[in-house]
């Protein structure tokens, strides 16, 4: 039987033959440039395999904004490249190729994570603030977090992939090795450290037990261990004292100094998730999953309940601050009592409702007589974010900010080209009477013959282009008034 084919078919699977010479030479072209590199040689043959649009960035590569500042700098980490911001205006003052985590003596510290077919490895750099001369650089494989405590850099890596876990600490001037800590055991994990008048404390999680363990910041000598819960976070550290979940329902506060057990208390009903917990010196309060306990850090005796779980805590000396979906509490440290409650306008509260505890309303912090919230949610394939005030005497909100960014690939685009939003993330930080706030959005445009997205793939691509877009501010925290707004733009190619 023969098939006739109409006209308008005909004509319309013309375009599609004409793309099969475009796409041959595509995939030549690939080819070639990866022969010239041969470790991404075999990453080639696979990627093109890869369904039209595919957009893969490297393994465990953070889409978030690390926000932090100095006395006259902003600084935005952020993939793939962080910004050094002067806070009085704005201006980019450096740009750093890599995904900025820490600034020390006028030192910054990038981390960047690349993977192939072989592993992954994560390249660690300090570059001179001044002038972006590199002063050292290392290249650590199974490095699972790296972070700079009191003056030191410390590396968690597992050495195998059965995680033997390895402590390392570096001397952030020059990066030589100061001393390492490692399990004896091969089923082992070391947790990130807090440190505290020259210890260092850390969690190592066995497949038998886990303790905490105290080590000499000057030498990495074990002090003392004590028994811990397997899965709980990580300690609260005080003055003194440390406070941390030793069993399901059970909190546990030891001597920082000799670890010795000062008091424990049992919570009911029981807990069988992490506890979280907060001081301010004076009062903790411990949260589960479905309420919270204020106890006296001296003695651990109950002073209030509360039933809920919000998704920010702020503890002062006086108050206590939730932020739940629909508004912000504020509690009496001491008794528990309501002082007062305040609702954030319908479209914020119902867009956070959508958004985990972990990711949503985030109290930034209190300053100048006033709270400030940023809520973060999600509305019809746009992130919802906004920022309030509220008076910290009675709730009172003095003024508020809303921003959107696109989380999805709905952005139009000429005719033929397709656009994939790789990434996006807003952070705000208060600093004194001054709110930043730090947005980024990467945006891949894709003509239809061949597509796959990597930021440190060794292939290059004439075909895909990433247009990433920083946008930076600072706000007046006392009027909501704008003080600076400026854009970093960037387009680069990816393959």
């Amino acid at each position: 039987m023969n098939t006739v084919v109409p006209r308008k078919q005909q004509k319309r699977s013309l375009p599609y033959i004409l793309l099969l010479p475009a796409l041959a030479v595509c995939v030549c072209l690939q080819l070639g440039i990866a022969a010239l590199v041969p470790q991404g040689f075999l990453a080639a043959l696979i990627s093109l395999f890869k369904a039209p649009g595919y957009a893969s960035y490297p393994y465990n590569t953070s889409m978030q904004v690390t926000l932090f500042s100095s006395p006259t700098m902003l600084y935005a980490g952020t993939v793939p490249d962080s910004f050094a911001l002067r806070t009085g205006d704005g201006t980019a003052v450096q740009k750093v190729p890599e995904r900025l985590f820490a600034v020390y003596k006028d030192i910054l510290y990038t981390s960047t994570f690349t993977a192939d077919l072989q592993g992954g490895a994560t390249l660690l750099r300090a570059l001179s603030e001044s002038d972006g001369k590199l002063l050292w650089s290392y290249s650590f494989e199974n490095l699972n977090n790296v972070q700079l405590v009191d003056g030191i850099l410390y590396l968690n890596k597992a050495e195998t992939w059965q995680q033997q876990g390895l402590l390392q600490a570096l001397d952030p001037e020059s990066g030589r090795l100061l001393w390492q800590y490692q399990c004896s055991s091969q089923d082992c994990y070391v947790g990130s450290p807090q440190a505290l008048n020259g210890t260092a404390y850390v969690e190592v999680q066995e497949s038998a037990a886990s303790a905490l363990l105290a080590l000499r910041i000057s030498d990495g000598s074990p002090l003392w261990r004590v028994a811990s819960y397997a899965d709980s976070i990580q300690p609260l550290l005080t003055t003194d004292r440390l406070l941390m979940q030793t069993s399901s329902d059970t909190v546990t506060s030891y001597s920082a100094i000799d670890g010795r057990l000062l008091w424990q208390k049992r919570l009911s009903p029981a807990n069988t998730g992490r506890l979280r917990t907060i001081s301010n010196g004076s009062v903790c309060i411990i949260q589960t999953s479905t309420a919270l306990y204020a106890l006296r850090l001296d003695s651990g005796s109950l002073l209030w309940q509360w039933q809920g779980s919000p998704t920010g805590i702020k503890l002062s000396d006086t108050e206590v601050y939730l932020a739940e979906p629909a508004g912000l509490l504020a509690l009496n440290a001491s008794s528990g009592q309501k002082m007062w409650q305040q609702a954030y306008p319908s479209w914020a509260a119902s867009s956070a409702k959508t958004t985990s505890a972990d990711q949503g309303n985030t109290i930034l912090g209190a300053s100048n007589g006033m709270i400030y919230t940023l809520v973060k949610g999600d509305q019809n394939g746009f992130a919802a974010y906004a920022l309030f005030a509220f008076r910290a005497v009675d709730g009172q909100m003095t003024w508020q900010h809303r921003f959107t960014l696109a989380t999805g690939p709905g952005i139009s685009m000429p005719p033929g080209e397709q656009s994939i939003v790789a990434g996006s993330d807003m952070e705000a930080l208060l600093v004194g009477n001054s709110v930043y706030v730090i947005s980024y959005l990467a945006v891949t445009t894709i003509l239809p013959v061949h597509f796959t997205i990597s930021l440190t793939s060794a292939l290059s691509s004439f075909f895909n282009t990433t247009t990433f877009t920083l946008t930076a501010q600072s706000i007046d925290a006392q009027t909501g008034n704008v003080r600076w707004h400026t854009q970093q733009v960037e387009q680069f190619h990816v393959a």
